[in-house]
């Protein structure tokens, strides 16, 4: 899980960003946070920093440009955007202020998101009701039931993060019955019971096969336990999982 951080997109209208980056980097309100460049897709928070001496250099030289970027932003992104106007050198009292409005933003965009994803679970339920749902509609709620949990896993909230991969996989073996097992390319026959990305998602979801969305929801799940520190779920499940998996295995073979 390492690419699971919560993200900022930095816009420098200045570059002055080289020389606050130190400071502000050293001071994050949230462990989980990476500074990244513009080419990020859907960050967090989009932070747009200016800096100027006078009001007539704010509107002969900058007002245009922070309208165009934030116009930008706003087209291209859902998350919260805020903009600092920088005077250098900055204060103590400045960062802490910063730092107050950029947890704040940073709240808002996952209360946002979640809510979001939490709306479209709901209109996929009553599909989830009848006796075997379309393959579309697998799909889709996989989707949003692993966003949801990546999202928990991004705000801290690992517990929740279990709850909804042990939904989603009660759900998947639901549908599974009906589908292909797999296991019969090359490299299936190594395990990478702890690697999620063994595979894409996406490539996971086209072809349904119980041999890798098995192992996709029980490396989450493991992922998950060792953020928590607690090798000792990890090792529960993981000879629980083998010996399960052993039996379908055998049994596929006779």
């Amino acid at each position: 899980m390492a690419d699971k951080i919560l993200k900022i997109m930095v816009r420098d209208i200045c570059d002055i960003w080289e020389d606050l980056k130190p400071n502000f980097t050293a001071r994050l309100p949230l462990k989980q946070v990476r500074i990244r460049s513009p080419m990020l897709l859907r960050p967090f928070t989009n932070l747009i920093i200016l800096s100027c001496d006078d009001v007539e250099e704010y509107k002969q030289r900058l007002k245009t440009r922070l309208r165009e970027t934030r116009e930008q932003v706003e087209r291209s992104s859902e998350s919260q955007w805020l903009v600092v106007l920088v005077r250098l050198p900055s204060s103590g009292n400045c960062w802490d202020e910063l730092e107050e409005r950029l947890a704040e933003c940073l709240r808002e965009t996952f209360e946002e998101r979640a809510s979001q994803l939490e709306a479209a679970l709901h209109r996929m339920e009553p599909a989830s009701n009848t006796s075997l749902p379309s393959r579309g509609w697998f799909s889709q709620y996989f989707l949003a039931k692993d966003s949801c949990a990546m999202l928990y896993t991004l705000a801290g909230l690992f517990s929740d993060a279990l709850e909804e991969y042990r939904g989603l996989q009660c759900e998947t073996m639901r549908h599974l019955e009906a589908g292909t097992f797999g296991g019969t390319m090359v490299g299936d026959d190594e395990a990478a019971l702890l690697d999620p990305g063994r595979k894409p998602l996406n490539w996971l979801l086209l072809h349904c096969c119980e041999f890798d969305l098995r192992q996709y929801l029980f490396a989450q799940q493991s992922q998950l336990h060792l953020l928590q520190k607690d090798v000792l779920s990890v090792v529960r499940s993981g000879l629980l999982f083998i010996a399960n998996f052993a039996e379908i295995l055998d049994q596929r073979a006779a």
